[in-house]
């Protein structure tokens, strides 16, 4: 399969596994040792920095059974190592058509559903709670146009839970530790309060 060790260094802010030229009967093992190298990054606690792993077409992952068990790994880990994931389907029913998939799933806080297909819509809208009209919604909407689902509780989280929220894996901060001081969400441009 290989001539010889890779003489690429994988060190970019980017990194981009393509195993789109790769022959079918090499794509499980190329899928193997590409989902191997990306666990090794994510939980190697020498290099931990803030990660997002993007699961492009993941149909073609969730139907190996060990690409479907990576997923729901990464899934349910990735916050401890300090990382996101995005798995990105063209059809939701890939997902949802195992039980591994509707793990992945369940433990995702934000879903974009865009335009979904009248096949599939019962399955979606059953599996994400959708009302009637966003199940319409879904079935009518123009390219582009979606529907943002995030877990959001209905209460402020306290401030233990926001310094926990924003501290790094395996480092705590006590509720306590800095009185006075107001958390600002540094990702947004206008740095918002988030609470005084």
């Amino acid at each position: 399969m290989f001539e010889g060790p890779t003489t690429t260094r994988p060190d970019s802010h980017l990194i981009v596994f393509s195993l789109r030229d790769l022959p079918d009967e090499l794509k499980t093992a190329g899928t193997l040792l590409t989902l191997d190298t990306v666990w090794r990054r994510v939980s190697d606690p020498a290099h931990r920095h803030r990660r997002l792993v993007v699961v492009d077409e993941a149909w073609l992952l969730m139907r190996q059974p060990e690409g479907a068990r990576f997923l729901f790994r990464l899934a349910k880990a990735a916050r401890k190592h300090w990382c996101g994931l995005a798995v990105v389907s063209q059809d939701a029913a890939d997902l949802l058509g195992s039980e591994l998939g509707q793990a992945v799933v369940a433990h995702s806080t934000t879903q974009i559903l865009m335009r979904q297909s009248p096949q599939a819509i019962n399955a979606v809208g059953d599996a994400f709670g959708l009302s009637t009209g966003e199940r319409q919604f879904l079935l009518s909407c123009a390219q582009g146009e979606g529907l943002l689902a995030a877990s959001v509780s209905g209460s402020r989280p306290s401030r233990a839970r926001q310094n926990i929220k924003r501290s790094r894996p395996g480092r705590r901060r006590s509720p306590r530790s800095k009185p006075g001081v107001t958390t600002y969400d540094r990702g947004h441009p206008a740095g918002v309060p988030l609470h005084g």
